[in-house]
């Protein structure tokens, strides 16, 4: 069968500047090709070009723009303006830093402007977003000692682990000297077709610490390992921490080896989350940003389980130009 293609483009006309142009770029055809230049309304602001400095300039123009448009029409909210932009990460930081500051509170008689970023990149979205990613990069990967350090080190994670800058730089060493290379233990390194060995792993890592702390200082073999050599009772604490993250992390690789329903990821995503990343002590409403985020992000998943991504109504809209 032929296919039948039709055309539902209206030309816009020639109201204003605007109007004009989009009609031109519609039929292909520009004024003042014949030599006769369109007369233009000195009123008329539908179209207006900004020369800045900088991308933040552009930014506290735009915002200053916005402001004189809402007493310039009473009627209009912030939910009829979309603001597009070829890359939106590039402005992100100056939009969070213009339109926060300046239109957060609106208690010194300016507009309380409200808005929303669409289009970013989930690892830019914060760090809680990155460290979340590096934990789901885990299951599946070789456990390298360079990525997980990584993990423990995000803010989030060190946080939920309460571990300080010293500490991590403690952990840091242990992890180099006591030789931990990769993998759990010989039963992963198994799992992927490799020989049954411990060496180098973090359990035989874990191993090696946990005895140097627990026995004398004597350079002895105990049931074939060589305690770590470099233990004090002051490290104690630490050394607890860095285990238990060791313990998490294996059962959190290990539960992803079984298939779930929607309804079961969501649970084992939040029991993730409580594990992993801590969220700061005093919140609003008591709940933590990133586990609102996650909620909402569950709420927008269809029955196939497809996220549906929903723009916030009644704010302004800061978006990429994309289709």
């Amino acid at each position: 069968s032929a296919l039948h293609q039709e055309e539902r483009y209206d030309d816009p006309g020639e109201e204003c500047l605007l109007h004009a142009l989009q009609s031109d770029i519609l039929n292909l055809s520009g004024a003042g090709e014949e030599g006769e230049l369109r007369p233009l309304d000195p009123d008329d602001r539908s179209l207006r070009i900004h020369s800045c400095h900088s991308p933040l300039r552009e930014i506290e123009v735009l915002y200053d723009n916005i402001l004189a448009m809402f007493e310039e029409y009473p009627d209009l909210s912030p939910r009829d303006i979309v603001v597009m932009t070829p890359d939106i990460e590039s402005y992100s930081p100056y939009i969070s830093s213009v339109f926060g500051a300046m239109g957060g509170a609106g208690g010194d008689g300016t507009v309380a402007l409200h808005y929303s970023i669409a289009d970013r990149r989930m690892m830019n979205e914060g760090e809680i977003a990155s460290a979340l990613l590096k934990l789901l990069a885990l299951p599946g990967s070789r456990l390298a000692a360079s990525e997980m350090f990584d993990l423990l080190a995000s803010p989030p994670v060190s946080r939920r682990f309460s571990l300080d800058l010293g500490e991590l730089e403690l952990i840091r060493g242990w992890i180099e000297k006591s030789g931990i290379r990769w993998g759990m233990d010989e039963g992963d390194r198994t799992s992927r077709n490799l020989p049954a060995y411990r060496d180098n792993s973090w359990r035989a890592g874990l191993d090696r610490l946990l005895l140097g702390y627990a026995m004398p200082d004597e350079n002895q073999l105990f049931n074939g390992i060589l305690p770590y050599d470099d233990m004090s009772g002051s490290v104690a604490e630490s050394l607890g921490k860095f285990a238990e993250f060791v313990e998490r992390v294996d059962c959190f690789v290990k539960s992803f080896e079984r298939s779930r329903t929607l309804a079961e990821w969501r649970v084992q995503f939040q029991a993730m989350l409580a594990r992993f990343h801590c969220p700061l002590r005093q919140l609003r409403a008591g709940v933590c940003s990133h586990c609102r985020a996650c909620r909402r992000a569950w709420q927008h998943c269809d029955e196939g389980g497809v996220y549906r991504r929903r723009f916030t109504c009644g704010d302004a809209l800061l978006a990429s130009r994309t289709p």
